[in-house]
Formats: structure tokens, C-alpha cells, sequence
């Protein structure tokens, strides 16, 4: 696999040269003796994962030669192994523990405050990016739902659509009207009734004296006006159920739903509307 270009292309074959070399002095007590042999080891295997672009588990065998040997350069290169995995953060704080245990006069110490200087430009541009990114996404999580909320809108509320509209409670008016007339045309009929019975009783052969004038006119009149209060209660009652029919519910707007009223004249009864 081809390595990808760093920002210090000299950095590294100095860093492994001297690394190399240092794990190599000799040591007196045998336990730091084991200790640097096995960070000697890590050290190697760091080199070949990274040339391998493995960088993630460069950075790990790196950081363990480092807690080994206890040597600060070690971190320079577990930095620029989280860097090229991506870790800016993980590469930022081992620059600055470096930094912070490295003599100033080292070879590498002049080259880690520009480098963090950069990767520290890095992160709060990675930031930004991420921060835009996220909003980017909630706007378009936002216009999706409103899409959707448009293309399928809520059901409508039963109440407002599916109830009685005008013309069904003018149909209620007016079969209540038909009704009324009815009633008072029974009772106007029983009344005639009453009032020729007794007409009957005091008038034998249809003769009567001059004293029923008055009864013979009441009862004609009040027979007169059952039939007519018959024929409104009946027309009246009729309209107001086919009204009642007629209804399309209350989804109408005011200006275009059906009217009507029933009005009542002398020797008449008119239904009058808008459909």
C-alpha cells in the first residue's frame, strides 16, 4: 500500500534513526534492560504498521514503547500516527504532552509548536465544518417533515365536516312548522266538530232558529281553518324532510350552502331559498 505524503517527509527517518539508536544504548539494570527491549519492540512494530498505513494501530504500539521507555520522542511519532488516522484531537494531545517533557533544546522541540499550531487550525476548522453540517442536516430533517406533512395532511375533525349543515336545520325548522300546523288543524277540527254536534242537537231538519247564527258562523270558520292549517301542516311538514334530505353536511361555506325558509301568507305557504 503507498503511503500518503505527511507535512514533515524528513521527520520521521530522523525520528526512527534516533529512536532507534536510543532504545539501542546499553543498560546496566537488567529489569530497565527488559523494559527498553520490549519497547524496542513496539517501537519496530509502530514503524511497520505505519508503512503499512495502519496507522491506528501504529499509534497504539507507539504510545505502549513510550510508557516503556518512558522517552518523549516516542510521542512525536504516536501524534503524527493519530493524524493520519484521523484522531486530530488524540494527535493535538500528544504533541503537547511532548512539548511539555521534551528539553527545548531537542532537535524535535522547534517543530512542535508550528505543527500544533496547524492540526490546532485543523480541529476548529473540522468543528465548523461539523457544526454546518449538522444544521445543513436539521434543515433538511425540517423541510422533509413539512413535505410530508404536505402531501398528507392530517384527517379533517368530523365535527367541523361531517355534522348537519343549513339546510338540514332548516329542514328541522320547517318540519317543526308543518307539525305545529298539523296540531292546530286537529284542534280547530275537533272544536268544528263540537260546535256542529251541538248545531245538530238544536237544529232538527237542518233548521235552525235565528238565535245559532253566530254558532253556525263560529263552526264554519273554525272548519275552514282546519282544512287550511291541514294542508300547510302537510306541504310545511313535507318541505322540511326533504330539506332534511337535501343536507350535504356542514363542509360548505356559508356564501355557497343551500338556504330556505318557509313563509306563510294569507291562502298561501311558500318555501323560499338558495340551492
Amino acid at each position: 500500500m503507498t503511503r500518503p505524503p505527511l507535512a514533515f517527509s524528513g521527520l520521521p527517518l530522523l525520528l526512527s534513526s534516533m529512536l532507534f539508536l536510543a532504545l539501542s544504548a546499553p543498560m546496566t539494570a537488567g529489569a530497565q534492560q527488559s523494559d527498553d527491549d520490549l519497547a524496542r519492540h513496539f517501537f519496530e512494530t509502530g514503524r511497520t504498521y505505519f508503512d503499512r498505513a495502519q496507522y491506528g494501530e501504529a499509534a497504539e504500539a507507539f504510545a505502549e514503547a513510550y510508557r516503556l521507555s518512558g522517552r518523549p520522542a516516542l510521542l512525536v511519532n504516536q501524534a503524527r500516527a493519530l493524524e493520519s488516522h484521523g484522531d486530530i484531537p488524540g494527535a493535538i494531545a500528544a504533541l503537547e504532552q511532548a512539548e511539555r517533557e521534551l528539553e527545548q533544546d531537542s532537535e524535535l522541540y522547534p517543530s512542535i509548536a508550528p505543527r500544533l499550531q496547524r492540526l490546532r487550525a485543523q480541529a476548529t476548522q473540522e468543528g465548523q465544518d461539523a457544526a454546518e453540517q449538522a444544521a445543513e442536516a436539521e434543515r433538511a430533517a425540517a423541510a422533509a417533515a413539512a413535505s410530508e406533512e404536505a402531501n398528507n395532511p392530517p384527517p379533517a375533525d368530523e365535527d367541523s365536516t361531517g355534522g348537519p349543515g343549513t339546510l338540514f336545520w332548516v329542514g328541522v325548522g320547517t318540519a317543526g312548522v308543518g307539525a305545529a300546523a298539523l296540531i292546530a288543524s286537529l284542534a280547530t277540527g275537533i272544536a268544528a266538530h263540537g260546535v256542529y254536534g251541538d248545531l245538530e242537537a238544536a237544529c232538527p231538519g237542518d233548521v235552525c232558529p235565528p238565535e245559532y247564527a253566530g254558532d253556525i258562523d263560529r263552526g264554519s270558520a273554525l272548519s275552514t281553518a282546519s282544512t287550511a292549517l291541514l294542508f300547510i301542516g302537510a306541504i310545511a311538514a313535507g318541505a322540511g324532510v326533504t330539506l332534511m334530505l337535501l343536507d350535504g353536511g356542514g363542509d360548505e361555506d356559508d356564501a355557497t350552502a343551500p338556504t330556505a325558509a318557509l313563509r306563510v301568507g294569507p291562502g298561501s305557504v311558500l318555501i323560499d331559498g338558495r340551492f
